[in-house]
């Protein structure tokens, strides 16, 4: 049975019981998400003008040459047409190259541009220490167990 309402104090916002979701997998992994997107984008995006997708597209297709819009798209769980947009929009930056396949005319191969290389060292330091920030508290154990515990959330289902 709900509990009735309580007189708010403060600000006239009352804090509200959560017990019923504090159990929820789901919701525990959605308010992390909300809180690192939000802090990736006060301290990454907006210096850095590059959104938490393209810091991912620059990395992986820095380290990985001969990357197809096909491989990135399913390394990054984005769809077709919405990694076409994300491409072209860096295009246009000139932080990505789109080289034709040599193999196979109807595809592209991705790489960064010397801008988007140069880009993504100041940001892969900025991330490094926003994240050494927010595990400061935080074993290297503890790290490690977190790390491999939502490696096998995100792989469920894949196969």
């Amino acid at each position: 049975m709900p509990k009735p309402p309580v007189a708010s104090r403060g600000h006239g916002l009352r804090r509200l019981d959560q017990s019923s979701l504090l159990s929820l997998l789901g919701y525990h992994l959605r308010r992390a998400d909300v809180r690192m997107d939000q802090t990736f984008r006060k301290c990454i995006s907006k210096p850095f003008k590059l959104k938490p997708v393209e810091f991912s597209v620059l990395s992986l297709i820095t380290v990985n040459t001969g990357v197809t819009y096909k491989e990135l798209g399913e390394a990054l769980n984005v769809a077709g047409p919405n990694l076409a947009l994300i491409i072209a929009s860096m295009q246009k930056r000139k932080l990505v190259i789109r080289r034709p396949n040599p193999l196979d005319g109807r595809s592209m191969f991705l790489e960064a541009s010397p801008k988007g290389q140069k880009l993504l060292v100041q940001v892969r330091a900025a991330v490094e220490a926003l994240e050494s920030e927010l595990l400061a508290g935080w074993s290297a154990e503890q790290r490690d167990t977190l790390f491999r515990m939502l490696s096998k959330l995100h792989r469920i289902g894949s196969g």
